[in-house]
């Protein structure tokens, strides 16, 4: 506003210069200006156009600014999006960084619980194979005792029945079986009575009356 008046100032003083003036005489010049500077304000000095223009800016200054509370609310509101935006790409970043923060941990607890898992399955695999061992070592001494009594069981069983059916030496026992054989001959009237040894004495083979005999 100041430079359009300072323009027009201008612009009306080269007018005035440029304007044509009629002819007069000195007298009526003389007089004219004297009435003029009768009925017309003295110029202002430049000191004083100056202050004018000057006060004129402070009043432009001071005039009130109808759009100066929306350009408050404006500024405002664009603070206020600059934060949003800010949150927005926060939210967005934080969407992504949990995925790698959830898989991070996961990872983490996965191999966590892993080892945890490992380590007590090999503690159960190594008492396993300490137990397995130790009751395969019992059943192989006991197997082992087992076929030592069975076999001791059968020899001393398999002798004691032998001694309860053959009591007598094996040449006497023999000897007895030659004579119990022809004793069946006799019997059967194939063969006569043939007197050998000490048969058909007392408690001998023969002797049909020997309580010793009968308790074999």
């Amino acid at each position: 506003m100041m430079c359009v008046k300072v323009m027009a100032l201008v612009l009306a003083v080269a007018l005035v210069q440029a304007a044509p003036v009629p002819e007069s005489s000195l007298y009526d010049q003389m007089s004219t200006l004297y009435d003029e500077t009768l009925t017309q304000e003295a110029p202002k000095s430049l000191y004083e156009q100056s202050a004018d223009l000057y006060e004129e800016m402070v009043e432009v200054k001071a005039a009130p600014e109808p759009f100066k509370t929306v350009q408050e609310s404006q500024d405002k509101v664009y603070k206020l999006d600059n934060t949003t935006n800010t949150n927005q790409i926060d939210w967005h970043s934080s969407q992504i960084k949990a995925q790698f923060e959830i898989s991070a941990a996961r990872d983490a607890a996965e191999a966590k619980a892993t080892k945890e898992q490992n380590d007590i399955i090999e503690k159960k695999r190594t008492d396993y194979l300490g137990s397995a061992n130790t009751t395969a070592a019992a059943a192989s001494a006991a197997e082992k005792e087992a076929a030592q009594t069975a076999t001791k069981t059968d020899e001393d069983t398999t002798t004691a029945v032998h001694k309860i059916l053959h009591p007598d030496p094996e040449k006497k026992e023999q000897a007895d079986k030659h004579f119990l054989n022809q004793m069946k001959k006799v019997a059967e009237g194939s063969n006569v009575v043939v007197g050998s040894g000490k048969y058909f004495e007392p408690d001998q083979i023969g002797d049909p009356n020997s309580d010793k005999l009968l308790s074999k």
